[in-house]
């Protein structure tokens, strides 16, 4: 019997620990419209009028996480 932890067999495993990036999305991460945005004036499906919008930019990810990262440490 091992004297290890448990599941581990007859030598412990040193486990590496994940580290994780909290990330919040901002409007001005993914809009360039500079005026007031009348998007809660839509009557129907103003969940999914960002992603149809001609004003919506693409998130760099990358960008974002490093930016996380950096502030994290």
């Amino acid at each position: 019997m091992s004297s290890g932890p448990v599941l581990t067999g007859d030598t412990c495993i040193e486990v590496t620990k994940k580290q994780y990036l909290n990330v919040n999305f901002s409007i001005e991460d993914w809009c360039s419209y500079t005026k007031h945005c009348r998007i809660d004036q839509l009557l129907t499906d103003h969940q999914n009028a960002c992603i149809l919008c001609k004003y919506r930019k693409p998130l760099d990810i990358p960008k974002i996480l490093d930016r996380a990262n950096k502030n994290r440490s």
